[in-house]
């Protein structure tokens, strides 16, 4: 009875190892495997632990006792068959407390590795995450510090050509102001207004001629073609 309830709180100690330990199939810690052991599976294996080496140390006071009674019967000088029964059968109870307290050792360290690598995972994904954080961050205020850059140069830009319009306006302002001044001040000079008016004439009259010219030959073109 005693060995059965072992192997039943050892079934249960190796499937909370196996089943629970950072997959996502868990229905107990729901962990991944960026996500640690739940303290809920930790506790659970700790408990399950527990009852295992207690079920062990009863069953290992159980094999001292079966000792006892070897002793006493070898004392008392009992039948040598049973005493080799008796010792057969205590040494088969202690191979197996021996044999129980290796699978448990082997049960607690794959489950310590289990929940180092896990807690491992967790740790580089975090610091990854964080990592991507930090580098998203520094992106956008590069992204950021290149647009407000652009802008300012924009900004001159605008500032730049606003001045140089300002600066033409003005200048041509002040070439009328000044064509104005010198056509009053020829008109005021009697010679050079008659040369002027001479010129005026000579244009009008050479226009006149061009145009004859022009209508001349659209005549002639329309007449021979």
């Amino acid at each position: 009875h005693q060995d059965n309830n072992i192997e039943k709180i050892l079934s249960e100690l190796e499937n909370i190892v196996q089943n629970h330990t950072g997959g996502p199939s868990s229905s107990i810690s729901g962990s991944s495997p960026t996500n640690p052991i739940s303290p809920q599976v930790i506790h659970k294996f700790d408990v399950t632990h527990k009852q295992a080496n207690e079920a062990v140390l009863k069953m290992q006071a159980y094999v001292g006792s079966m000792n006892e009674i070897n002793k006493k019967l070898a004392a008392e000088g009992e039948a040598q068959a049973q005493l080799v029964s008796m010792t057969q059968f205590t040494q088969r109870f202690d191979d197996l407390c021996a044999e129980k307290n290796q699978v448990i050792r082997h049960l607690c360290r794959e489950f310590t590795k289990k929940r180092e690598h896990s807690e491992l995972l967790s740790r580089v994904h975090t610091t990854i995450t964080i990592h991507k954080e930090s580098e998203e961050m520094r992106h956008l205020a590069g992204e950021r510090d290149s647009i407000n850059h652009t802008r300012r140069k924009v900004a001159g830009m605008l500032e730049t050509a606003a001045t140089n319009r300002e600066r033409l306006e003005s200048q041509r302002q002040r070439f009328l102001a000044i064509s104005d001044n010198l056509v009053t001040i020829l008109e005021r000079v009697p010679f050079i207004s008659n040369i002027l008016k001479k010129i005026d004439a000579k244009r009008r009259r050479n226009a006149v001629i061009l145009g004859l010219v022009i209508a001349v030959c659209l005549v002639l073109t329309i007449l021979f073609y």
